[in-house]
């Protein structure tokens, strides 16, 4: 086509194409401007990723050294003389919290409270006959560390939706074991059910498993089952021997029910027998808190253990006691120590160093 034959609007239509898509830029330009430092891409980029991100102020920080704090219920069952086998497990509620502290990406410090209660009954069991039951409340502390299977993402938006993990530590357990008598409650420990005395304080050495849930940001959901290792075998009152001589008649239990000192209360507690009984008192030749053996003439020998040393046996003194626990808590994030804001090179190439602000 010959110059003389074009359309004589096309250099005005130039002019106007031109000068708009000059003040387009422009404008575009004034509307993002670089936040990068000296280096406009970076920030032109992080720009954009915020907008597909309405919340970019947590996505990019790396929760590496994060602190948070936990809390939630918990749950524990008793675990020796008088409950040894699973049909006998009783959950009973409580609760726990704590705090704990993000090592590495791996490794978690962790500290916990954790407040339980735990019973025991021979009702129904193999030696029923015994006829022992307990109930103690008690308050647990412990410190420890977690290992996550999962290696942790400190970026939060690419966090793992489900970590599971291990645990592990060392903490003590403050417990006091009661039985109920009549209607009434007693602590056990100081009446010396088995003529000895032990301290209400226990080392404990929690261990287990657990998984840790995405919530939110900052909200985390853990459920962990785990067992607790005591240094204790009077978690339930009962460990050694028959020590103590048990009511003989129907007038000595009327005067110890009219007058329970600890002395009387000895005799109730430490041999409860005679409650499935029918009340027997006058059993013959104390046959729990005797042993016997078996004469030349064939006939059952009484020995009296004041003069033997030799008791019938109450409990099994050569397995400490333990316990069970299943919590379920939320985490929440209240501190990151040491915050790092990553760049949008850094989250979509890990490969490129951030840059220091």
């Amino acid at each position: 086509m010959a110059l003389s034959d074009r359309d004589p609007y096309y250099d005005i239509y130039m002019k106007y194409l031109l000068r708009t898509l000059l003040l387009l830029s422009i404008s575009a330009f004034s509307q993002t401007p670089p936040t990068g430092g000296h280096h406009g891409h970076a920030g032109h980029n992080e720009h954009i990723h915020k907008t597909m991100h309405p919340h970019m102020h947590l996505h990019k920080k790396n929760y590496l050294n994060a602190i948070k704090l936990e809390m939630g219920l918990a749950s524990g069952t008793y675990y020796g003389e008088l409950c040894d086998k699973m049909d006998c497990f009783t959950f009973r509620p409580g609760l726990s919290v704590g705090l704990n502290y993000r090592y590495d990406k791996r490794f978690i410090f962790r500290g916990q409270m954790n407040y339980l209660t735990l019973s025991g009954s021979d009702k129904g069991r193999d030696n029923q006959t015994r006829n022992l039951s307990f109930l103690t409340h008690g308050i647990e502390f412990n410190v420890g560390a977690v290992y996550d299977i999962v290696r942790f993402e400190p970026l939060y938006f690419r966090r793992a939706d489900i970590v599971p993990y291990l645990h592990a530590g060392i903490g003590v357990l403050q417990y006091n074991p009661t039985t109920r008598l009549n209607g009434e409650w007693y602590r056990l420990r100081p009446i010396k059910t088995e003529g000895v005395k032990y301290s209400q304080f226990a080392l404990v050495i929690p261990f287990g498993f657990g998984l840790r849930i995405k919530l939110l940001d900052h909200w985390d959901l853990c459920t962990e089952f785990g067992y607790r290792y005591t240094r204790t075998d009077y978690l339930d009152d009962v460990s050694k021997n028959y020590a103590i001589k048990p009511v003989q008649s129907k007038a000595e239990f009327d005067e110890a029910i009219a007058n329970p000192n600890r002395d009387n209360l000895q005799k109730l507690l430490s041999d409860r027998s005679w409650e499935i009984n029918n009340y027997n008192y006058d059993r013959p030749n104390n046959w729990y808190y005797y042993y016997y053996t078996v004469g030349s003439d064939g006939k059952l020998v009484l020995n009296d253990p004041e003069v033997t040393g030799k008791y019938r046996k109450r409990g099994n003194n050569l397995r400490n006691d333990g316990y069970f626990m299943f919590t379920a808590r939320v985490e929440y994030t209240i501190k990151v120590t040491k915050q790092r804001i990553v760049s949008f090179n850094k989250v979509f190439t890990p490969r490129f160093r951030a840059r220091k602000r």
